[in-house]
């Protein structure tokens, strides 16, 4: 199924099927903003150079024999990213050659911004044996290691249409990294290639599945890579458990221990063993402060009803506070607002509704995505409008009554769905009935 994926790119890589990609296409990082001050020497530069070589380690596992690589590059970095950061993963002799995108030179010509402006792609292969599909002589992508190859069309669609029809075949997996925008994913979907996108900015996250959802795109699904504890402790178990030690900082007492056990169930020996390691070896101080605060938190994937008495009974007996955590649990349930309306009367016997968003924070951090004819039998989102840290709304209903549906996504990625039900009344008639 094509997934949609929020979180680091290394890190989602790391946990990622070995030989499962078809094609790859690396966009520039989030935090790059403006590509042309990419000098090679800055800051900046230090940075993008330092991710770059991580994401080609990473990504080489996942790709197949006949897998394609294209990487955008700023212009100033081309040659390094070429000799330092690809050609050892991929080989020099898998390259294939430099692309560049530029529109005609004719006023209003650019339809789309890109990055492909001030960016070159690096087209790399994993092997000799790489998928490619000869092109008729009405469409070129001649591509040559020695003279960069310049394609020039209105809309960089146009190019990014051309390497998949080339580089991939229908039922072909793409990994899109950085998805800036959903240009890419969507010609994808259009084209019947399965795609995976990754990126971790919410911002871009949101933007391209308000995009697919709009567009009608087939089913996808939306992944918070921070938010699913089996598939970090996969690929990052130590960086996991300190990420669940934090969770609990505030509510322990100092030195107390929170220990993290892969095991299916947890039972009564798992308590002990916790108890008698953790616990005992520090009790008489504990005991000495009159904290009421917790002496250990034990996390596991279930426990069971023994293991749950054993706790309750430390604690009635012993005054040894235990908690038994489960991986779920660690995942926080969003924040919701409380929806307001009020229903004006308009013109055309239509009624103008101002919605209101009364958030628990003074300053909101959120995306909020309307769908004003929400489908409660499918229950499948296909939101209208999308707003960035804005509250207030005012939208214009026929008379009838709707179901809509408000999605609200934190910063941290995590979402929420409120679904309420609106009844416009016919002024016209009620006017007459008056």
């Amino acid at each position: 199924m094509n997934q949609l994926i929020l979180g680091d790119t290394c890190q989602v890589l790391s946990v990622m099927e070995p030989k499962s990609i078809d094609l790859v296409f690396i966009d520039l990082p989030a935090d790059i903003k403006n590509p042309s001050l990419i000098n090679g020497k800055n800051q900046a530069s230090k940075s993008y150079k330092k991710w770059l070589k991580n994401t080609l380690e990473k990504v080489a596992p996942v790709l197949k024999k006949t897998s394609s690589i294209f990487i955008s590059v700023p212009t100033s970095l081309v040659d390094w990213a070429c000799k330092y950061a690809a050609a050892p993963v991929f080989d020099k002799k898998n390259y294939k050659g430099e692309v560049r995108w530029q529109a005609p030179d004719t006023e209003g010509s650019l339809s789309v911004n890109s990055s492909l402006t001030h960016t070159s792609l690096l087209y790399f292969t994993t092997s000799g044996d790489f998928t490619y599909n000869h092109p008729n002589q009405d469409y070129t992508l001649k591509v040559s290691p020695q003279t960069p190859f310049v394609y020039r069309s209105k809309n960089p669609i146009n190019l990014l249409k051309r390497i998949l029809q080339y580089t991939s075949n229908e039922g072909d997996t793409l990994l899109s990294i950085g998805v800036h925008n959903s240009r890419l994913l969507k010609l994808a979907d259009q084209q019947k290639r399965f795609w995976v996108g990754i990126d971790d900015s919410v911002k871009h996250i949101k933007s391209t599945e308000y995009q697919l959802n709009k567009d009608d795109a087939h089913p996808f699904s939306l992944r918070i890579y921070e938010y699913e504890p089996f598939t970090r402790l996969h690929g990052e178990a130590d960086g996991f458990e300190h990420w669940v030690k934090s969770q609990f900082t505030d509510v322990l007492v100092e030195e107390a221990s929170v220990v993290l056990k892969c095991e299916q169930k947890l039972g009564l020996q798992a308590v002990d063993q916790m108890v008698e390691t953790h616990i005992k070896p520090f009790r008489k101080k504990w005991l000495e402060s009159q904290e009421s605060k917790l002496h250990g938190v034990l996390v596991g994937t279930g426990f069971s009803q023994y293991a749950s008495e054993e706790v309750q009974r430390l604690h009635t007996y012993e005054n040894i506070r235990l908690k038994l955590v489960t991986l779920d649990e660690l995942i926080p349930a969003p924040q919701t607002p409380d929806i307001q309306y009020v229903i004006n009367t308009s013109e055309n016997n239509t009624q103008e509704v101002s919605f209101n968003l009364q958030s628990l924070e003074e300053s909101p951090e959120a995306y909020y995505s309307w769908d004003f004819n929400y489908n409660l039998k499918d229950q499948i989102f296909r939101p209208q409008v999308m707003l960035s840290k804005q509250v207030e709304l005012t939208q214009k209903f026929a008379p009838g009554e709707y179901t809509i549906a408000l999605q609200t996504t934190q910063k941290d990625g995590l979402s929420s769905l409120q679904v309420l039900h609106l009844e416009i009344a016919n002024q016209i008639e009620e006017k007459i009935a008056s």
